[in-house]
């Protein structure tokens, strides 16, 4: 990610905001004489963290909304807390850079009253970007990491949340007369049996069900790490699992039969 101060500020001239704070003026520094009503936004951090097994990173911002009161206050809290909305809104619906993963983001409003040279109030946003990316092509789900399906027609990819692999041989176990244990070979999974979850939409449910239902191999690809393997899926069951207030997630089991 590289995530500028006025890419924030081009997003936030994006909104829809009450009448009153359609003149918003906006900085790139703290400002000695602004002219209300006026946002700041700064840049409070850029890091990176990498270990053995991915990359970390994380922008933080401030966005700054200061408000000049000049009506009934209740009037002036009102569009204060329209337009704090609407930034949300558009923070929320932005789709960053790289676009098509999820990011982590944290957003939180905090508002105080001004009562010194002027009377009005001052809210801050602190808004934080967060992106994992695996180094070592194992080990962690980061945010490239997808599975795609229809690759040969209208391919479509799915943000990975969660996922489990089975490989290689089953086994089954006796023990002899001395109570020694002893294995036998009794099938193999030659390709892969994978158990994907992904945030659920009705897009991607109308697909993963016409595509369960057809019964039929579709080619496929699985993205982890930057590696991408090809393969013939056929698509399983599906277990979709939420609860109040939080995203919707589906786990569906996918079987390669083979590569491509």
């Amino acid at each position: 990610m590289n995530i500028s101060q006025s890419d924030i500020i081009n997003i936030l001239k994006t909104g829809v905001y009450p009448q009153t704070q359609k003149t918003l003026t906006y900085y790139q520094q703290k400002q000695k004489f602004p002219i209300y009503p006026f946002v700041e936004v700064i840049k409070i951090s850029d890091s990176n963290q990498t270990d053995i097994n991915k990359l970390t990173s994380q922008e933080s911002f401030e966005i700054r909304f200061y408000v000049k009161y000049t009506r009934a206050e209740e009037y002036e809290e009102s569009d204060r807390l329209e337009t704090e909305n609407e930034m949300l809104r558009v923070l929320e619906n932005n789709d960053f850079i790289p676009t098509g993963v999820i990011h982590f983001e944290e957003k939180a409003w905090s508002t105080s009253l001004i009562d010194d040279e002027i009377f009005g109030s001052r809210s801050v946003l602190r808004f934080a970007i967060k992106d994992v990316l695996a180094t070592n092509n194992i080990g962690v789900i980061g945010s490239r990491d997808k599975i795609e399906l229809n690759s040969d027609t209208t391919p479509l990819q799915i943000q990975i949340l969660a996922m489990s692999a089975t490989f290689g041989l089953n086994v089954t176990k006796h023990y002899d007369d001395q109570k020694l244990a002893f294995y036998d070979p009794v099938n193999s999974v030659r390709h892969g049996e994978f158990s994907i979850t992904y945030k659920n939409t009705s897009d991607i449910e109308s697909v993963i069900r016409q595509l369960a239902s057809n019964r039929n191999e579709v080619k496929g690809k699985l993205i982890i790490g930057g590696v991408t393997t090809k393969y013939l899926f056929l698509v399983g069951g599906s277990n979709v699992s939420g609860n109040y207030g939080d995203v919707q997630k589906t786990t569906t089991d996918f079987f390669s039969v083979d590569t491509w």
